[in-house]
C-alpha cells in the first residue's frame, strides 16, 4: 500500500459498487492500512454524495457512500471492528449518523448485531445530541431490544440521551422485545426503567402481552403475567392476547393465558369469539381446548356466522370434524342465509362437502338475498365440477330447479283448490236439496195428521144437526157437479142459469175449513 501510494496510485478510484479503497481498508482487522490511507486524504479534497447520490462538496471521502448507501463506518461496524471504528470516529468529519439505503445508521447496525462496546463508542462520538430513527421510526434501542442483547440495551438505557421512544406504530422497544421473546432484555428494561408501563399500548391498542402471545413465546407470556401484565387487555378491535394466540394456534400460550384467568367468552367488535379465530386458522386442537373451557360451538358473530362456517371457508376438515363432534350445527344460516355448505361449495372443497353431508347438512338451503342461491349454485358458479357432481348425487338442487318445483306445486295446489271449491258448492247444493225434501215430507205428515183429526170430529157434528150432508172433496166443487145433484125441470134450469146460480147456497164449516153442499129445492 505504501509503494502504491508512493507511485501516486489513484486512491480515489471506485469499483462497480461505488466502493473506494477506504471502504475496503475498513474490512481488515488491523487499522494500519486505514490510517495510512487517511493520511493522504484531507477534509474536503473529494466531493461525496448525499442520500440522493448528488454532489455534496462540504463532505470528504471519509463519508463516501457506496451503491447501497454504506459509508466506511457502516462496514467497520458491521464487522464489529472496534479498532477501525475508533480510528474512523476520531476524525471530526466522520458522520456517525449517516443513513444507508435502508435508513439505518451505523448505530442501528451496532445495536442489531449486539456490539455493545461499539454502541458505547458511537454514542460518545455522536455530537448531534439526538438518537436517529429509521424510516419506520424505530431507534437503535428497538434494534437492540429485538436481538435479545441485554448488554447492548443496558448501554443504551444508561446513556442520558436515550429514551424508549415509540416508533411510527406506537410500539416501544419493550414491545419489540416481547414480540421477539427477548426475556433478558425485558428483565433488563424492567430493572433499569422503574417507571416503565408494562401495559402501555401502541396506536392499535396492542400491549407487550399481545405481541408475545401473537408470536407464541410462552416463556415471555409467563414473565409478563408475573410482572403484572393485564391478561384481558383489549386493543382497538377488542382483541385480547388470547385472541392473538388462538389466531396463530399457539396451544401452550393459550393454556398459559387461561391458567392466568383469561376470559374465553369475550367477543370483539365484529362479534367474533376466540373460537371463531381458532377456526379461521384451522387450529383443531385449540378449538377443542376452547370448547372444553365453555365456549359454545354454535356461537354466532354479528354477521350470523359460526366457527364451523369459518372453518368451512378455509376447508379445514379436521377442525370442522372437531366442531361437529362437539355438536356444532351444520345447518345454521348466517344473516344472508348461507351455511357452512355454501362456503365449502363456493371454494370447491370436496372433502369438506362430503364431511358436512355426512353430518346431515341440508343440501338445499337458499340465501336470503335476491338471487336465492343454494350450495349447488355456488359450486356451479365456481366451476367446481367434482363438487357439483357429488352434490347432485346427494339430492342437491339449484335455485332454478327449486323454482320449477315450486311453480308445479303452486299449480297443483291451485287445481286442488278449484276442485275442492266445486265439491263444496255441490255438497252445499245437495244439502239444501235434502233439507227441502225433509221439509216437504214433514209438511205432508202434518197435513195427513190434520186430515185424520178432521175425520174424527166432523161426522159427529153433522149427525147432531140432522142435515143431510154429502162429503165434498177439499177442492172447490165445479158448477156441473152441483147442477147434476139437483132435481129440477128444464125451466128451472133456465132460470138458474140466468141468475148465474145465485140461489145456490154453500155452507162452510168455519172450524175445520171443510166445505159442505146442501141440496135445495128451487
Amino acid at each position: 500500500l505504501k509503494l502504491l501510494l508512493s507511485r501516486r496510485a489513484n486512491w480515489l478510484q471506485k469499483d462497480l459498487e461505488e466502493m473506494t479503497p477506504l471502504h475496503l481498508a475498513t474490512r481488515h482487522p488491523s487499522p494500519k492500512a486505514l490510517a495510512l490511507l487517511l493520511k493522504h486524504i484531507g477534509p474536503g479534497e473529494v466531493d461525496t454524495q448525499d442520500k440522493n447520490k448528488e454532489a455534496a462538496p462540504t463532505e470528504s471521502l471519509l463519508n463516501w457512500q457506496d451503491y447501497e448507501g454504506r459509508t466506511p463506518l457502516h462496514f467497520a461496524v458491521a464487522d464489529g471492528n472496534e479498532a477501525v471504528v475508533e480510528v474512523l470516529t476520531s476524525y471530526e468529519g466522520c458522520n456517525v449518523t449517516a443513513y444507508d439505503n435502508l435508513f439505518r445508521t451505523p448505530l442501528h447496525w451496532a445495536a442489531l448485531l449486539g456490539h455493545a462496546r461499539i454502541v458505547h463508542l458511537l454514542l460518545e462520538r455522536n455530537t448531534s445530541g439526538t438518537i436517529p430513527s429509521d424510516s419506520q421510526g424505530a431507534t437503535p434501542l428497538h434494534y437492540g431490544a429485538q436481538s435479545n442483547n441485554a448488554e447492548t440495551v443496558g448501554v443504551f438505557l444508561s446513556h442520558p440521551t436515550v429514551k424508549d421512544e415509540p416508533d411510527l406504530e406506537g410500539r416501544t422497544a419493550f414491545m419489540w422485545a416481547a414480540g421477539k421473546g427477548s426475556n433478558d432484555v425485558i428483565r433488563t428494561m424492567l430493572a433499569l426503567t422503574p417507571n416503565l408501563d408494562i401495559n402501555m399500548a401502541d396506536k392499535y391498542g396492542g400491549t407487550a402481552l399481545h405481541a408475545a402471545s401473537l408470536s407464541g413465546h410462552v416463556s415471555t407470556v409467563k414473565l409478563l403475567l408475573e410482572r403484572g401484565a393485564m391478561v384481558d387487555a383489549l386493543d382497538v378491535m377488542k382483541h385480547t392476547p388470547l385472541f392473538r394466540a388462538c389466531e396463530m394456534g399457539h396451544r401452550d400460550v393459550i393454556l398459559t393465558l387461561i391458567k392466568g384467568s383469561a376470559h374465553v367468552d369475550l367477543v370483539d367488535v365484529d362479534g367474533h369469539t376466540a373460537l371463531h379465530w381458532a377456526a379461521l386458522g384451522g387450529n383443531a386442537e385449540v378449538c377443542q381446548i376452547l370448547m372444553e373451557n365453555g365456549i359454545s360451538p354454535n356461537v354466532q358473530d354479528q354477521a350470523g356466522r359460526t366457527p364451523l362456517q369459518c372453518a368451512a371457508y378455509g376447508g379445514y376438515i379436521t377442525c370442522m370434524a372437531v366442531l361437529m363432534e362437539n355438536n356444532a350445527d351444520p345447518n345454521i344460516q348466517d344473516k344472508e342465509g348461507r351455511t357452512a355448505l355454501h362456503w365449502s361449495c363456493n371454494n370447491g372443497y370436496l372433502d369438506a362437502v362430503k364431511l358436512l353431508l355426512g353430518y346431515n347438512a341440508f343440501p338445499n338451503h337458499m340465501e336470503h338475498t335476491e338471487e336465492r342461491y343454494t350450495p349447488l349454485d355456488y359450486a356451479l358458479l365456481g366451476g367446481h365440477s367434482e363438487v357439483t357432481q357429488f352434490m347432485l348425487e346427494h339430492g342437491a338442487l339449484s335455485i332454478a330447479a327449486i323454482q320449477d318445483i315450486a311453480a308445479a306445486s303452486i299449480q297443483a295446489v291451485y287445481k286442488g283448490y278449484t276442485v275442492r271449491k266445486a265439491f263444496r258448492e255441490r255438497k252445499q247444493l245437495l244439502m239444501r236439496h235434502e233439507q227441502l225434501r225433509k221439509d216437504a215430507a214433514k209438511k205432508r205428515e202434518e197435513e195427513q195428521r190434520r186430515k185424520e183429526a178432521v175425520q174424527k170430529i166432523v161426522p159427529a157434528s153433522a149427525e147432531k144437526q140432522k142435515v143431510p150432508l154429502e162429503r165434498v172433496e177439499v177442492e172447490k166443487p165445479s158448477l156441473v157437479s152441483i147442477v147434476e145433484n139437483l132435481t129440477i125441470n128444464d125451466s128451472m134450469v133456465e132460470t138458474k142459469k140466468k141468475s148465474k146460480m145465485g140461489r145456490i147456497k154453500v155452507k162452510e164449516d168455519r172450524h175445520k175449513g171443510t166445505k159442505w153442499e146442501k141440496k135445495l129445492k128451487v
